[in-house]
């Protein structure tokens, strides 16, 4: 049975995530469910050797694991994501970014009121960008990125 909890790597582990197909890699097996090197080279336009050595490396580092439920042929090997949503909090971050919990979100959301979330953030990060004076020897520059898009669903879902 698959994990729910947030998973929270560590420092240590936190270098799985530095290679931008690996992040692509988990978030598809995240919300499109199991899959295999072969299937996952074709969705990301990559060679199958290329994403059957990340999954290897994401598995390594606990981030992904055998799908017990489906079983290949030959040595094809399903996988699926270890849990729910990666966020990682405080006890992680905090020697990297000094960064509160973050984590990934699906909403329903109309093009208006993604519109609305969206000028919502803005308004939240430019309050933290304008705040004058609150520095400390602690203070680090923190890059904050949000991305808000529509879900691909695949054909005949």
């Amino acid at each position: 049975m698959q994990d729910h909890r947030p998973f929270d790597p560590g420092p240590r582990k936190l270098r799985a995530l530095a290679h931008p197909l690996r992040v692509r890699m988990i978030g598809l097996l995240r919300t499109e469910g199991p899959a295999t090197a072969t299937t996952l080279a074709k969705r990301l336009g990559e060679s199958t050797g290329a994403t059957s050595y990340h999954l290897r490396q994401l598995a390594a580092y606990g981030l992904i694991e055998e799908d017990p439920e489906r079983h290949g042929h030959g040595r094809e090997r399903w996988w699926r994501s270890a849990s729910a949503s990666p966020r990682f909090g405080v006890s992680t971050l905090e020697v990297v970014l000094h960064a509160e919990p973050a984590g990934e979100y699906r909403l329903d959301l109309t093009p208006d009121r993604l519109k609305a979330l969206t000028e919502e953030i803005e308004t939240v990060v430019e309050r933290y960008r304008d705040e004058p004076g609150v520095t400390s020897d602690d203070t680090r520059e923190v890059i904050v990125g949000v991305q808000a898009f529509p879900r691909h669903t695949p054909a005949g879902s």
